[in-house]
């Protein structure tokens, strides 16, 4: 019988971890999407291999992307341990995208089979042994069939959703061991554990209360045998907020002004919570029925509503009721009373009850809490129905709820891994169904402009610019302040027919909005740059100073243009010592001022700004040629000498 038992148990093993490999199969060729970005391909830190590990680990997750420190969510985000695992794979293989896919289907595969070892050794003593469709297989295959997890998977970047889950749960099956053992070194590996998964993700550290509450369902611990296993819990969670403390500081709670990183930007507090309500209920329709799926959530794809939606109190009545059963199953140790504690209370950080999220709610906010799902349903499934059936008549309905279900499982999962492919895929497939979301409008609209710069085909080309300005254009009508929505449209409306005063009514909307965005400048600088009238460029110039007047490249363009181009050297000198008092150590600008002041009859003013520029850049001979002009025209003559000469020489 033991032989039969390990020989069903390693065939299990084998089914859930293949199971997960066919699923996600269809990934293994996806390139990078969405915020690999972030993470792997624009991150400085990342892209420095295995060199970059210690910069990873002392800074917030985003800087290696934004190049600065930047608090786009309240607290920060701090998730060193999958990102610099990309580093090491980056040393390895270099920027493999394929390589990152196989990894994460592995993790996934060996989480499935976490869950069924967990659970087997959890739950032996609770009948749950009821042929091949046993409590722990039939859970952890729900889990590793689900949909909802498609985002967690096939998005290379969720490895920190994985590996987050992946060390909890190693965290509770070295407890586990630890009380069938009393080996101190299982303690200690739950330890390290519980420590690399908040290092991967902050809301691991829900385990803290889940390993001791699973630890009450299922075994008969004692009281002070449970308190010794949290110890290493409490000693690794401690190591990891002192840690995240000493690097991102002291955690903020100031939200974000922009809707994008605040959804409840322009709610009151009624359509706040409502929301909110409306979104957890949203969750458990997910649970229940996955479909349709979307990377985005943003605004205004779920509406602020309030409490008079019957969705609303539907929610709310739902939450009610499963708070209470989970209540009245803790004293006698109800399993179902347990899977929804496992359900609630990784949902907790992610819902936007305690601080702001950033978004209204994403299905990767759900890869922990669907493992309480999947235990309930496994529960009802191997375990309550046996007990009101016989066993030819539960063998029939099992087969009939089970294998329909997995197989419409399969097919979403397999179909939705399709939109993961890259982010022209992920971005032209999600608009459709967030269509009211001002971020998917605005992702799908840069993503088609990009391709139609990317096209040689003028009707192709013409095409996606087309379908790019509509989709911009829906972004700004959701959210009339999105500045990347109207930088964005200046580009396409170049790129569509070089209409400069277009694309600058869209550049000036983003600086009004925020006058000192570096890209949208250098995107000015670059239109112009193609553009042949002079005054025309002085005057989209000077619109731009109205906004930010102490701005130095404009300032140094104006002076550059008047001087060069319209020979009004007043009016150059005036914008040339506006960039020199913003900038004053900058050469170019020292040099302009030198000649301009020469021009101008300053001769004094010139050697001084020219003699400056020659400290700043004292190789470049041009400055030299310049200062021996203006000491020749002050009639000295032996000074002007000397700088040509030396002109000369760094000339050879």
């Amino acid at each position: 019988m033991a032989n039969i038992s390990n020989y069903n148990r390693i065939i299990r093993n084998i089914i859930i971890f293949l199971s997960a490999i066919l699923l996600y199969a269809n990934t293994f060729n996806h390139d990078y999407a969405l915020d690999d970005a972030i993470v792997i391909t624009d991150n400085i830190y990342t892209q420095k291999g295995i060199s970059g590990i210690k910069e990873i680990f002392k800074n917030d997750s985003f800087t290696g992307f934004f190049k600065e420190k930047k608090e786009l969510v309240p607290g920060g985000r701090y998730r060193p341990f999958s990102v610099a695992t990309f580093a090491v794979e980056y040393e390895i293989f270099g920027e493999k995208p394929g390589i990152s896919h196989l990894i994460n289907v592995l993790l996934y595969a060996l989480t499935g089979i976490l869950i069924f070892v967990i659970f087997s050794k959890l739950v032996n003593h609770k009948g749950a042994h009821n042929g091949f469709l046993t409590l722990p297989f039939v859970c952890a295959l729900l889990f590793i069939f689900h949909p909802v997890h498609t985002e967690a998977v096939a998005n290379i970047k969720g490895r920190d959703e994985l590996f987050a889950l992946l060390f909890s749960l190693c965290a509770l099956l070295f407890t586990i061991n630890y009380l069938h053992s009393n080996n101190i070194w299982q303690l200690i590996l739950s330890g390290i554990s519980i420590f690399i998964a908040l290092l991967s993700k902050e809301n691991a550290i829900v385990f803290i209360l889940l390993v001791p509450l699973t630890i009450y369902y299922f075994t008969e611990t004692t009281v002070k045998k449970t308190l010794i296993t949290t110890v290493p819990l409490l000693i690794s969670a401690t190591l990891f907020l002192i840690i995240r403390q000493i690097v991102l500081g002291e955690f903020s709670s100031e939200t974000s002004d922009e809707l994008m990183n605040n959804p409840f930007l322009h709610a009151s507090s009624a359509q706040k919570y409502a929301t909110i309500f409306y979104t957890l209920g949203n969750y458990v329709r997910l649970l229940f029925y996955p479909h349709p799926l979307t990377y985005d959530y943003y605004p205004y794809h779920i509406k602020l509503t309030g409490f008079n939606n019957p969705l609303v109190i539907l929610s709310i009545v739902v939450y009610v009721i499963i708070i209470i059963i989970a209540i009245a199953g803790i004293k006698s140790r109800y399993t179902v009373s347990y899977g929804i504690l496992l359900y609630l209370l990784p949902l907790i950080p992610v819902s936007n009850l305690i601080f702001n999220v950033g978004t209204f709610m994403n299905e990767r906010f759900i890869y922990f809490s669907s493992l309480g799902f999947c235990l309930v349903i496994a529960y009802i499934l191997s375990i309550k129905l046996p007990s009101v059936l016989n066993r030819k008549l539960y063998t029939i309905l099992i087969l009939i709820i089970l294998i329909p279900l997995l197989t419409l499982y399969s097919i979403k999962t397999i179909s939705r891994n399709k939109a993961w492919k890259n982010d022209f895929t992920l971005f032209t497939t999600d608009v459709k169904i967030s269509s009211n979301s001002a971020k998917s409008n605005c992702t799908a609209g840069g993503i088609l402009l990009e391709k139609a710069q990317e096209v040689n085909d003028s009707a192709a080309r013409s095409s996606y610019l087309n379908q790019s300005l509509k989709y911009l254009n829906k972004a700004i009508d959701i959210h009339p302040d999105y500045v990347d929505a109207y930088r964005l449209l200046g580009n396409a409306n170049y790129a569509q027919n070089k209409d400069i005063n277009k694309s600058f009514y869209y550049y000036k909307q983003v600086l009004i909005r925020n006058p000192y965005d570096e890209v949208t400048y250098n995107n000015i600088h670059a239109v112009l740059s193609k553009y042949d009238s002079i005054d025309h460029k002085i005057s989209i110039y000077k619109e731009i100073l109205k906004i930010n007047s102490r701005r130095f490249d404009i300032n140094y363009k104006l002076g550059n243009l008047y001087g060069k181009h319209k020979n009004n050297i007043p009016k150059a000198l005036a914008y040339l010592k506006t960039a020199a008092s913003v900038n004053p150590d900058n050469k170019d600008v020292c040099k302009d001022l030198g000649v301009a002041f020469g021009m101008n009859g300053e001769f004094g003013e010139s050697v001084k700004w020219l003699e400056k520029a020659i400290i700043l850049a004292p190789d470049d001979y041009t400055l030299y040629i310049n200062l021996g002009i203006t000491y020749q025209r002050m009639g000295n003559f032996k000074k002007a000498n000397e700088y040509f000469l030396k002109a000369g020489k760094l000339r050879k």
